[in-house]
């Protein structure tokens, strides 16, 4: 099962320039049918903040389920089109298919390449494969450190350029444009936000034997935009509160996201890690969130564990209004962004046939000290205590 990741790449167009005896048209798919399902009343989990709702106490086939169908033309041997479509539940809470990429690449030589159109942000070690539950051993990246982003793709440019340095394979990408934001907050009325960033930044890919390393970093100036905060900045502005009302505001910030990935596998033994970093600004709190999992091939079956955390490491609280009713609402707001949580995880994946896997996990989540739901939506306005979820899931690749 070790060359997973390599035979996707080459199947979903991730690689490097194509090869003359490839075919001139081709089309790919993957999908993941799941049941997900959350001990307790008042909570619901989400793997993504885009989703306005999730898998309660009564379960749910929505939250892990998708589908995604990719096509690419050839038609030299340097140029190829990448159209990707992608059905899984989104900010209008429905599967309504989008173009999650469509991007024409060039091939300057054997080593270099251009992309343009929209492409992957690679935020993360699984960016490529995010929605690729086949490609994963556990069932979904943990959303610790996989929630941090509201961005999945961009509209711009990149280049892929690969080299060896001694032993180490290395992959170049840098990348700019601009992207759109979608995203609910997990408060019990999902309250929407939209806005849009220009982004650009760097990613680093090494692979070493059986280890392989992410080094990246992104940088966006970002507008967000969200109702009920507008109209509190709008209040505390007519209120002569602009200190208050410039700390919330989302026109322009500056946000940053830094990652760090470690893997290793050996074709037994299986380990990764990742450690991330949020410089968000605004009524967005700043959060690190890492992960560390590790599992074992016994033939077909690869049982797993798992840990993860996030941190909200930005203050949630702003002193100095003279309302006491208006910074009551602009605490409330800051106290409402803290997401600081820690999980565990166990789990098994079983590769029943070529391109089908079966996957049962169990996660425990624990809401900070301080966080009402962490990355929970909670109608509750008491804290939570520890929520178990558990997940079956077949996932499957054609």
């Amino acid at each position: 099962m070790k060359p997973v990741l390599p035979l996707l790449a080459l199947g979903f167009g991730l690689a490097g320039a194509a090869q003359a005896d490839e075919p001139v048209f081709s089309v790919s798919g993957y999908g993941t049918l799941a049941w997900t399902q959350m001990s307790g009343d008042n909570a619901q989990y989400r793997v993504g903040t885009a989703e306005p709702n999730g898998a309660g106490h009564a379960g749910s086939g929505e939250t892990d389920s998708k589908l995604g169908v990719q096509i690419i033309a050839r038609p030299t041997d340097k140029f190829s089109a990448t159209l990707h479509l992608l059905s899984k539940k989104n900010v209008n809470n429905n599967f309504n298919p989008r173009v999650e990429w469509a991007y024409g690449k060039y091939d300057l030589t054997p080593d270099v390449s251009l992309r343009a159109g929209r492409l992957a942000l690679p935020g993360f070690v699984l960016s490529d494969y995010l929605n690729v539950g086949y490609s994963m051993t556990p069932v979904r990246g943990p959303v610790e450190v996989y929630a941090q982003l509201p961005i999945s793709h961009f509209n711009g440019v990149d280049a892929l350029w690969r080299t060896q340095a001694g032993p180490l394979a290395l992959t170049v990408q840098p990348f700019a444009g601009r992207s759109n934001i979608h995203a609910r907050f997990s408060d019990p009325q999902a309250t929407r936000a939209e806005g849009d960033a220009t982004v650009y930044g760097m990613n680093l890919v090494g692979q070493w034997d059986d280890w392989s390393l992410r080094i990246g970093r992104i940088d966006a100036k970002v507008s967000l935009n969200a109702g009920p905060v507008d109209s509190l900045i709008t209040t505390l502005r007519m209120m002569g509160e602009n200190g208050a009302a410039s700390r919330l505001e989302y026109q322009d910030k500056h946000s940053s996201f830094t990652g760090l990935g470690v893997g290793y596998d050996n074709g037994k033994l299986l380990a990764q890690g990742e450690y991330t970093i949020r410089k968000a600004g605004g009524f967005l709190a700043d959060t690190t969130g890492w992960y560390v999992m590790a599992g074992w091939r016994f033939g077909n079956v690869t049982p797993y564990v798992m840990t993860a955390r996030q941190r909200v490491t930005s203050d949630t609280q702003y002193g100095g209004i003279a309302n006491p009713m208006l910074s009551a609402y602009v605490n409330g707001l800051l106290a409402s962004g803290n997401t600081s949580q820690k999980s565990w995880s166990l789990g098994a994946r079983w590769d029943v046939a070529k391109n089908i896997a079966v996957k049962a996990q169990y996660d425990r989540i624990r809401p900070d000290h301080g966080s009402a739901a962490g990355l929970l939506i909670s109608s509750d306005s008491k804290p939570l205590s520890s929520r178990h979820v558990a997940t079956v899931a077949m996932d499957f690749v054609f």
